[in-house]
């Protein structure tokens, strides 16, 4: 068997701690197979405090929500003022219809999916 064409992508990105500005400047996040992405921010009212503080909030991720062609992209790192209800219902409002099949909250369940 001979190779012919060779192809090559990321299976699993992780973000960790960070900003929007990873939205912005860095298109193998939204080519991985598996995203596993902060969200620290979810409720209105906090977009600023996530900017200032250099974290993201769900309005980032829904902003770029068109370019994600991830299969499974997992949200953490949720602030700890909001509840898993909160975090869940504030995503589930928020979340554009081309993210909300694949997209997973890490929390325990039932606040897994939307």
């Amino acid at each position: 068997m001979r190779v012919v064409e060779e192809f090559r992508y990321p299976l699993l990105f992780y973000t960790g701690d960070t900003d929007r500005g990873i939205l912005e400047s860095n298109d193998a996040l939204f080519k991985a197979e598996v995203l596993i992405m902060e969200c620290s921010f979810v409720a209105d009212g906090h977009q600023e405090r996530a900017a200032r503080y250099r974290h993201i909030h769900f309005d980032d991720i829904a902003e770029f929500a068109n370019r994600f062609e991830n299969r499974l992209i997992v949200l953490t790192h949720f602030s700890r003022r909001y509840s898993r209800g909160e975090i869940r219902d504030e995503i589930r409002r928020r979340c554009p219809a081309i993210l909300r099949d694949r997209l997973r909250l890490a929390l325990p369940e039932p606040f897994q999916r939307l």
